[in-house]
């Protein structure tokens, strides 16, 4: 006789933990996408149209998916706030993933702390030297939901300013 048998149901995307979950530096839920589209070897859009809107299974999104619309990315930033459509992509990629804690990679649990008017960037924008210090150690390189907050300026690990244009752009730009 066997005892203590476990059966879990498998996930369709890998289980992949979430970076930073309880740090200043925990990971946005469109990075959480991008590293397991990464892992996949498929593209953020492959994974958001063929998995994440189906399992979604909203009307307006199935048909702006088939018919090659935007309608998800128009508003992909606002995923990691707390609307409902941060919510909604919560569950679809818990179920996806079989994991309980994609919650954490959003705002959701500050709904009723922090005012969503002006709450997130336009753009996006990063800290260089952490970037630097996660390639240079191997980390993995992700983006996390602090960076996102429009009143966010300054990263609290280095204490330098975020910055919103590349580098390289910078120095190739003829003036």
């Amino acid at each position: 006789m066997i005892e203590n048998v476990y059966i879990t149901h498998r996930s369709v995307l890998y289980n992949l933990e979430p970076i930073g979950i309880g740090s200043e530096l925990v990971e946005s839920l469109t990075s959480y996408l991008t590293r397991i589209a990464f892992e996949h070897d498929t593209t953020v859009g492959h994974l958001v149209n063929k998995l994440l809107i189906p399992t979604i299974n909203k009307e307006y999104l199935l048909r702006s998916s088939d018919l090659g619309g935007n309608r998800f990315y128009e508003g992909a930033k606002t995923i990691n706030g707390y609307m409902e459509n941060s919510m909604t992509v919560v569950k679809a990629m818990q179920t996806l993933t079989n994991r309980n804690d994609i919650e954490e990679l959003t705002l959701i649990k500050w709904r009723d702390i922090v005012p969503l008017r002006e709450l997130l960037k336009k753009d996006l924008a990063w800290c260089p030297k952490c970037i630097k210090e996660w390639k240079e150690s191997s980390k993995k390189v992700y983006y996390p939901i602090i960076w996102f907050l429009d009143i966010v300026k300054v990263c609290p690990i280095h204490s330098c300013y975020l910055i919103d244009v590349c580098p390289s752009f910078l120095r190739n730009k003829i003036f």
